[in-house]
Order: structure tokens, then sequence, then C-alpha cells
């Protein structure tokens, strides 16, 4: 009986707390940029291992264009080496304009 208390005390807790993350997940757009900058490294290697990923910086051209620019740590095969992501975009539409990958030594 114990058990059964403590397993529907957490499910209770767990969910709202897990329902909380995905919604602040959702709302954040600069994550929809971060998995764009990793769904086109992926296309660019498809058999490469995405080890680490960082903003390195983000900029506003004019009033309607914002550019960003990703550096993701790529393993592919016994190579490891960098590859920088810029995303150009609208901001009000967030219509993507512009995507450039350029690979990097590490």
């Amino acid at each position: 009986m114990k058990k059964l208390i403590i397993t529907i005390l957490l499910f209770h807790v767990m969910i709202p707390i897990a329902i909380e993350k995905h919604v602040s997940y959702a709302e954040n757009p600069d994550n929809n940029w971060k998995e764009l900058a990793i769904t086109e490294t992926k296309k660019r290697y498809p058999l490469g291992q995405i080890l680490h990923i960082q903003q390195v910086w983000k900029i506003n051209k004019d009033e309607d264009t914002s550019v960003e620019r990703f550096k993701l740590k790529v393993r592919n095969g016994h190579n490891v080496f960098g590859v920088f992501v810029t995303i150009t975009y609208d901001q009000h539409t967030n219509e993507v304009r512009n995507i450039l990958i350029m690979e990097a030594l590490y």
C-alpha cells in the first residue's frame, strides 16, 4: 500500500514538471535556430556525431534581418572538427533567408 501511495505522489509531482519544461522549450525561439543548425549539419555529415553545440553570436543587421552563428563540434570517423553554421532570417516572420556552413579545423 505504501508503494502505491508513493508511486501516485511521484506521478503527480513529475508530470507537471515535465509538461512545464516542454512548454518553456517550445516558447524559446532560439532553440528553433539551434535545432536548424543541428539538422543542417546532419544533412552535410550524415554519419557524423555531434559532440557539442554553442551559439557564438547573434546580431540584428537591420529592422527585419537577424543573423545567428553556431559552432558545432563533430566527430566523423576518426576526425574531430568544428562546423560553423550561420543562419540569416527575418525577425518578424522567422523565414530563413540564408544558411552558410563552414568547416574549421579543431
